[in-house]
């Protein structure tokens, strides 16, 4: 493997190493939306989860437009085998000595990779917390674990924020966010995208992934009451079999797409969605693309998700649906809504996300770190206090870009 050069100034000294949950181009979410603005001061390496049945041992690299450097590590065989666990400890010693990754910060969202980082000296460990593992026993005993290394744990939602705190007493509440501008490009739609052009109205849309989360049995249920209206869901078949998938006229998917390809489908929508399910998936989940949708300039039903509801349902900005009946009453409500009342609508919306950036989420994340470091380097060897000069300047240049 041809030895990767990041370009770099020579006052960086601190790196953020993220243990990724996915691979970087799976989807543009609250990763992505952060690290992206952490790699304008810093050196950021996003470790991917393992490949395998690679023909040898290797990492590859590749390194994003906004300059985040993304590790995938291949590894010969199959995930059981024995000493895999060993193997990608050693890619990743291999990792940090030929990238001279010396002095860093740790940033989990896989609890996985904790078995094969806990020998490396971080200045700082933060797990962000989108979720609480449900899948195994190893997972959630993986998760402890992880809790007991961390320095500080950040979470996305009230619901995942409120279990967090209970566990580890240095959890604090950063929502997720939006990027408006972005999703706003829907209000200006004009033309459907050539997979969607030929599909009637009216148009319920979801994007995402589209898996267990999903309560198909209350979309099937609303479609055969209303056969002329036509549910669209974007994305990929994650972890649930297409042959799964209810199979109607009605039901229309259109794969995948690229983040910035989604306010053009979501522009050609009557109504956006989030039709989840109550299952171990969604206890605590905090949609981002509530907001989103809201911003492209869509009424949105969802069902009645706790972080959905506060604050988005109590504020009268997403209506909430939790059957069949539910659903087809606030659809019908929505769709004979007069101009007025949609106008209404999209000033409360715009209003609320007023204040709502990731910028000021990653801003806020950035004060908190440098706090911590600053603490840490009060005691610390020489290179904590480097690491702490470093997360000022970057918080100093910031603050004088914004102004």
């Amino acid at each position: 493997m041809d030895n990767f050069t990041f370009p770099t100034d020579s006052h960086i000294h601190t790196d953020i190493v993220c243990f990724a949950e996915h691979g970087w181009n799976f989807t543009s979410d609250r990763p992505q939306h952060l690290l992206k603005r952490f790699a304008k001061g810093f050196r950021v390496f996003y470790i991917e989860l393992p490949v395998f049945h690679a023909d040898a041992d290797r990492y590859d690299i590749t390194l994003t437009e906004d300059h985040v450097i993304v590790v995938t590590p291949n590894l010969q065989g199959e995930p059981a085998q024995n000493d895999a666990t060993t193997r990608w400890r050693e890619l990743l010693i291999r990792l940090f000595n030929e990238e001279r990754i010396d002095s860093y910060i740790f940033w989990y969202y896989s609890v996985q990779a904790l078995k094969v980082s806990t020998h490396f000296t971080p200045d700082l460990v933060i797990y962000d917390c989108m979720d609480r593992p449900s899948e195994t026993e190893e997972m959630r005993e993986s998760e402890h674990e992880l809790l007991e290394f961390a320095d500080v744990v950040f979470t996305s939602g009230q619901r995942v924020f409120e279990a967090t705190r209970k566990l580890h007493e240095n959890t604090y509440l950063f929502p997720n966010s939006i990027d408006k501008d972005h999703f706003a490009s829907a209000r200006t739609f004009k033309y459907d995208p050539p997979d969607q052009a030929s599909i009637g109205r009216p148009r319920f849309g979801y994007f995402g992934e589209i898996d267990q989360r999903i309560d198909f049995d209350l979309l099937v249920t609303v479609s055969k009451k209303r056969p002329h209206w036509h549910f669209i869901l974007v994305g990929a078949v994650v972890n649930v079999s297409s042959s799964q998938l209810p199979n109607y006229r009605n039901f229309h998917y259109l794969g995948a797409k690229r983040y910035e390809e989604l306010p053009q489908y979501i522009g050609g929508w009557n109504i956006a969605m989030i039709p989840f399910a109550h299952n171990e998936y969604t206890r605590f989940i905090n949609p981002t693309k509530t907001a989103e949708y809201l911003a492209a300039g869509k009424p949105v039903i969802s069902s009645p998700i706790t972080d959905v509801i506060r604050p988005y349902g109590i504020s009268g900005l997403v209506s909430i649906a939790g059957t069949a009946n539910e659903f087809i009453k606030v659809a019908e409500e929505l769709l004979a809504a007069d101009e007025e009342t949609k106008s209404t609508l999209m000033y409360k919306v715009d209003h609320y996300l007023a204040g709502q950036s990731w910028d000021k989420t990653w801003g806020e994340m950035m004060g908190l770190i440098a706090t911590l470091l600053s603490k840490k380097a009060l005691q610390g060897p020489k290179h904590l206090q480097e690491a702490w000069m470093q997360s000022e300047s970057v918080l100093v240049e910031e603050r004088h870009f914004e102004h």
